[in-house]
């Protein structure tokens, strides 16, 4: 068992076998100066301990130390509904070139040069972090399946991400999936999962603003419903869209549509 070759373990055990053997030699050296009534019991649960933590010490020589890690993997997710296709919605999440309007650190974003098509390719981010300085996350596409769902990894640190797609009769349910390590036992203002949960919920209210203020074209020509020339999904787009509206702006909406699930 994984607990059994911790080193807490280990030193209760060493501890044990310590203090009972102590005690056994001095039993044996006080003689009669201890009375028999008190002994024996004493004796018995001595000899006992140190039995078994002689055991699991001759045990535990074999075996190698497992520690804990220091960091916990916590995975958070959120899920919207976006009244546009699948194939609108997975344009716009593959497509580098809309991560500034995703987000507000963001400065611009891009393909790698040479990098493959799906699954290999990788991106670049550009971010402007507090007091100006910059950051540079290198993010790789590890699997797809087009208009359903892409997983990312992060190259910079542990982090991964997927985003699924899924038809509903409103448009398409988008839900991100965002997981990190954090210290384990570091104290947190906020829980982690809780952190993560709000960072994939404003990136997918992100996206569905943009998408839904008409800032990218309905009929790209990417998607199926678009021009018969195909152009590939991750080559970026000429279409550059401004910063999403205020939140407490609402974005275009059709008397016709169904309404917004909550």
């Amino acid at each position: 068992m994984k607990w059994t070759t911790g080193p807490v373990f280990r030193g209760i055990v060493r501890a044990a076998l310590f203090v009972s053997l102590s005690w056994l030699v001095l039993l044996v050296l006080l003689g009669d100066a201890v009375g028999a009534n008190a002994r024996d019991p004493l004796v018995g649960v001595l000899f006992w301990t140190a039995l078994l933590a002689g055991i699991f010490s001759f045990v535990l020589r074999s075996t190698p130390v497992l520690r804990r890690p220091s960091t916990k993997e916590w995975v958070g997710a959120a899920a919207i509904v976006i009244h546009r296709t699948p194939e609108q919605v997975w344009h716009f999440i593959r497509d580098p070139a809309y991560a500034p309007v995703t987000s507000q650190t963001v400065e611009r974003a891009f393909r790698v040069p040479g990098t493959p098509d799906g699954p290999g390719q990788q991106q670049v981010f550009v971010s402007t972090e507090p007091f100006g300085f910059k950051q540079l996350s290198l993010l790789e596409v590890v699997g797809e399946t087009p208009w359903i769902r892409v997983d990312v990894k992060n190259l910079c640190g542990p982090g991964w991400s997927t985003y699924e797609l899924e038809p509903v009769p409103a448009g398409t349910q988008l839900t991100v999936t965002m997981a990190s390590e954090y210290a384990r036992w570091a104290a947190h203002g906020m829980s982690p999962k809780k952190h993560l949960q709000n960072y994939a919920a404003e990136y997918a209210q992100n996206v569905k603003r943009v998408i839904e203020s008409g800032a990218v074209p309905a009929n790209h020509p990417s998607s199926p419903s678009g021009s018969a020339s195909h152009v590939s999904s991750h080559e970026p787009t000429q279409h550059h869209p401004t910063w999403p509206p205020r939140a407490d702006v609402p974005p275009p909406y059709n008397p016709g549509n169904p309404p917004i699930p909550t």
